[in-house]
């Protein structure tokens, strides 16, 4: 499942088991298991290294960016942020025709390149966004 900011995996988890097995007829045994309970997190528009990551998109794709929530499932992000206070940067290049963790998934050499090139734009330029 994908979480919002301030629900608790935990507690999703246990709400999600208990639904399921209310909908289950007496027939039926329910086994739910977690994977893992990771913490969503939303990292600000104004951080200065978004802001930085945003330009180096700009620079290679020669495109505004357009900010949209996306999920994952990288629970360290929201450790790093809760343990370190430190925000992470994550770019990613795949394309929803990539069907990413697909039987299909694809990624094409020309996306491959330009997240290379995007990525050492990032570096390049990061040092100057820092506040």
């Amino acid at each position: 499942m994908r979480l919002v900011p301030n629900q608790d995996p935990n507690k999703i988890a246990k709400l999600f088991k208990e639904y399921v097995s209310s909908l289950a007829p007496d027939t039926v045994e329910i086994e739910v298991k977690e994977h893992h309970g990771g913490y969503p997190i939303v990292i600000d528009l104004d951080y200065y290294g978004l802001k930085a990551a945003a330009k180096a998109f700009e620079d290679v794709y020669q495109k505004e960016v357009l900010f949209s929530r996306e999920g994952g499932s990288i629970p360290i992000v929201a450790d790093f942020k809760k343990v370190l206070g430190v925000n992470s940067i994550l770019m990613g290049f795949g394309l929803t025709k990539d069907a990413l963790h697909s039987p299909n998934e694809s990624f094409s050499l020309k996306d491959f390149q330009r997240g290379i090139k995007t990525s050492a734009r990032f570096f390049e330029i990061l040092p100057d966004f820092v506040e």
